[in-house]
């Protein structure tokens, strides 16, 4: 049962934006998955994403909001699932990635978890989802595709940008609500990204 979080921003203001329509929208006239996915950007993420997967010898991962496939082209992972509410961008993926057998690419509600990954990573992703069902809804999905890690990238305050962006402070709500995974590093922003690493990992004395 999900504990009652007082601290969360719940306003509802924003309730009935579809984040799955705006980006099959913007997928399907020709969009990308944004500035974060691109240049100096993308090569940070990658940077800290990469060493963490040579350093804990990561063989497998699931990309939880994957995008247009640009960010996941720098990652080094013998296996990588990437999941996307975007019935477009998936069948793009799948026709750019069609030769390369280590890349496996589903839709997030067709995808059946049977083996969970050892990292999932959850780039850019918390702060588009502005309506707090689906926002609380991804969260028990990035958590339950996991056996070990958990990489976020993302704002951990509260604040409501307009138009598709709002963030929320997601470690509390965590903390809170998933006792059984520790936040085990921080690793603080380039100063040209709206967030910064937050890495979980599964305490394995306690069952889910």
């Amino acid at each position: 049962m999900e504990r009652k979080f007082t601290n969360i921003n719940t306003n509802n203001n924003n309730r009935n934006f579809d984040s799955t329509s705006y980006w099959e929208n913007r997928y399907s006239n020709g969009g990308n998955s944004g500035r974060g996915s691109y240049n100096e950007i993308a090569n940070y993420k990658a940077k800290i994403i990469n060493n963490f997967i040579e350093k804990n010898n990561i063989k497998n991962l699931i990309d939880y909001g994957v995008g247009d496939g640009n960010q996941l082209s720098f990652l080094k992972c013998e296996n990588i699932i990437g999941l996307d509410v975007s019935p477009t961008i998936i069948d793009q993926l799948k026709l750019i990635y069609g030769s390369d057998n280590t890349k496996q690419f589903y839709l997030v509600n067709n995808f059946n978890i049977t083996n969970k990954s050892t990292l999932v990573i959850s780039c850019e992703v918390l702060f588009h989802l502005i309506n707090i069902d689906i926002w609380k809804k991804y969260i028990t999905n990035l958590f339950a595709y996991s056996n070990k890690y958990i990489i976020i990238f993302a704002a951990d305050y509260d604040k409501d940008y307009g138009n598709h962006c709002k963030c929320r402070k997601f470690t509390d709500y965590i903390k809170l609500n998933y006792q059984n995974w520790n936040l085990k590093t921080t690793i603080k922003k380039n100063d040209s990204c709206l967030g910064d690493f937050y890495i979980f990992e599964k305490i394995s004395n306690k069952v889910d």
